[in-house]
């Protein structure tokens, strides 16, 4: 009780298997309260990216970013940040705390497009005791 615990990490580059694409996702509380919660992504491409926030209304700041000409940062500062209540009763899918999401798929449908190779049926990726 009482204790204070600090943290910070840094990720840098791309997830190789999203294809050049980034995405993310971040939770502005959870079940412990939090003294301060700080999340920013600098992007440097030229479409934006797209945010979606569930069960919050906290939105990011976006602005330029004045080191790198065309980039762009977007940040989540949050204080004093409460615990969010699990109750006994929810269900394991239900997600109570509160979080971001952050990616460069302009929707759903490209998203589909993007994945749709992955899941390419060939002669060469079919056991051999499931072909017809």
């Amino acid at each position: 009780m009482g204790d204070i615990l600090e943290y910070a990490y840094t990720i840098r580059g791309i997830i190789r298997w999203l294809g050049g694409h980034y995405s993310t996702v971040y939770d502005l509380q959870t079940g412990e309260s939090t003294d301060r919660v700080y999340f920013r992504v600098v992007w440097d491409k030229p479409n934006p990216l797209n945010v979606r926030s569930y069960l919050t209304a906290v939105r990011p700041l976006i602005q330029p970013f004045q080191p790198f000409a065309g980039a762009t940062e977007y940040i989540w500062s949050l204080t004093n940040s409460p615990a969010v209540p699990r109750e006994d009763a929810q269900p394991d899918s239900y997600e109570p705390y509160p979080y971001a999401e952050v990616s460069d798929f302009a929707d759903w449908g490209e998203v589909v497009r993007w994945a749709l190779p992955l899941y390419k049926i060939t002669p060469t990726n079919v056991p051999a005791n499931c072909r017809i």
